[in-house]
């Protein structure tokens, strides 16, 4: 049994009603799985680095989506986005929003500039009920989830790419306003040792039998599926 943002998404929706809308932050140039599986529905879109825009443009352009260039947190600063090369050559292919600027060497660090946060509760945008919000920050999770104040109740499923120093702290704020981690996808590992995953987590009442069976009411060993 694989475990992927792709399987955990098949897994949950294909006995279920599909999402409201989906709400991607940090969408980079695009969430592969999400387009696959959601063409028909609304996509809301938050990046702030336009050097994915061309990118966005293509891959959504069957979508019905719209694009805000923000960096999303849980307040509202002025800061710093810095775009860096993971493979040093001058392109950029990760954004960060840092405090200080930084010296910018057009290998490692492609370029600084100014740049605001924002609360996702400040933008006057609504969710609907039942609607699916994916995250993917680069080590920023928590703020973000954190800014959506009040409409997190308003999500079905939460899916949050995690490194593993900051997994416990993302999983107990979500846990504490009623969702439940459900699955765990996409692993990562640097070295021998794990470094990052994506969490899935699903809101609690929408948790049924069907989904999660109780292993307490009597072990089935065909439900019983070791991970690959």
């Amino acid at each position: 049994m694989k475990s992927t943002k792709s399987t955990a998404l098949h897994r949950y929706y294909d006995s279920r009603s599909l999402p409201a809308a989906v709400f991607d932050v940090g969408v980079n140039s695009q969430t592969a799985e999400l387009i696959a599986l959601f063409p028909k529905i609304k996509h809301y879109l938050f990046e702030p680095d336009d050097t994915h825009l061309p990118a966005i443009e293509k891959n959504y352009s069957s979508i019905d989506y719209t694009l805000h260039r923000v960096a999303l947190s849980d307040e509202e600063n002025q800061g710093f986005l810095v775009k860096r090369s993971l493979h040093k050559n001058g392109v950029a292919t990760h954004s960060s929003l840092k405090a200080e600027p930084e010296a910018v060497d057009g290998k490692d660090t492609v370029s600084c500039e100014e740049f605001n946060s924002c609360r996702f509760d400040s933008m006057g945008i609504s969710v609907p009920n039942n609607s699916l919000l994916k995250i993917d920050t680069d080590g920023s999770d928590l703020p973000v989830i954190k800014g959506f104040g009040s409409f997190l109740k308003n999500f079905e499923v939460v899916i949050c790419e995690a490194i593993t120093a900051k997994i416990a702290p993302t999983a107990a704020y979500l846990q504490a306003n009623g969702f439940l981690l459900t699955d765990i996808c996409d692993r990562v590992y640097y070295g021998s040792a794990l470094y990052q995953v994506d969490l899935f987590f699903v809101r609690l009442e929408r948790v049924d039998e069907n989904y999660k069976p109780n292993i307490k009411s009597g072990f089935r060993r065909d439900l019983w599926r070791p991970v690959d």
